[in-house]
């Protein structure tokens, strides 16, 4: 009788297959399935048609600001350009401060303004006579004061000169002007071109200081204005005798002295 039962331990206790079998891995058919199952990537976007032939895909853009329109190759990148709008106008600027005007203004008092105000007419006169420039230096030259002597230069008395010569009195303005005087004088009868370039000269000078008869300086007795040629003579006579009443008193100042 005993030997037909199993002992109730021997049969409970599990086998050892059954109680310590590894962890198995993921088949790649399992892989496969679980890859199947995520989101599909969104498609490539079409590529843009170009914009003249509407046929072929566009590979360039145009480089006009604000217009981009793509175009597939030379012949309608030209066809586009041709028929382009015109660009947007561009911004107004800033409206900029004019440039100060110049305050110099003429002096309506300067009695031969009005030979500047008309130095076109001089500079058809240079054109006409070439040699008027060098004339009217050398005249000018003729009421400056001598340059000094040369340093380490002999003085005249040494020289063995003529002691009867009559010594130059010495240079003043009214000196000056009468050595320009002559040397005017001579140069108006020239008989060369220069001379006629110099009478011309002298008549343009009288005829625009004689225009600012209108506008010249009210005489003295009020009744009418006094022309701007008289002016201008009156204010060099009154400085010659300015200059020469300093030239007596500085004679005499030598003499008390």
């Amino acid at each position: 009788m005993t030997q037909g039962l199993s002992h109730p331990a021997a049969s409970s206790q599990p086998s050892p297959s059954a109680t310590s079998q590894p962890p198995t891995e993921p088949s790649p058919a399992t892989l496969t399935a679980d890859d199947d199952n995520d989101p599909p990537p969104p498609p490539k976007p079409a590529p843009k048609l170009c914009g003249v032939c509407n046929t072929q895909p566009g590979k360039y853009k145009c480089p006009r600001p604000g217009c981009a329109m793509p175009y597939c190759s030379i012949p309608c990148h030209k066809s586009h350009k041709g028929n382009h709008p015109p660009d947007p106008p561009p911004a107004p600027s800033q409206p900029t401060a004019p440039p100060p005007q110049p305050t110099n203004k003429p002096d309506p008092k300067d009695p031969y303004q009005v030979l500047l105000d008309h130095a076109h007419v001089f500079d058809r006169l240079f054109k006409k006579y070439p040699s008027l420039p060098s004339a009217l230096n050398s005249i000018q030259s003729q009421t400056l004061p001598p340059p000094p002597p040369a340093p380490g230069s002999t003085p005249s008395f040494l020289t063995g000169g003529n002691p009867r010569k009559r010594k130059e009195p010495p240079w003043s303005k009214d000196v000056g002007l009468r050595k320009g005087a002559d040397a005017l004088r001579k140069a108006r009868t020239d008989p060369t071109d220069t001379g006629d370039g110099v009478r011309e000269y002298c008549e343009v000078v009288l005829y625009l200081l004689s225009l600012g008869g209108d506008k010249g300086e009210v005489d003295r007795d009020g009744k009418e204005p006094r022309p701007l040629a008289e002016r201008a003579v009156r204010e060099v006579r009154e400085e010659v005798w300015r200059e020469e009443r300093r030239v007596v008193e500085s004679l005499l100042r030598e003499e008390e002295g």
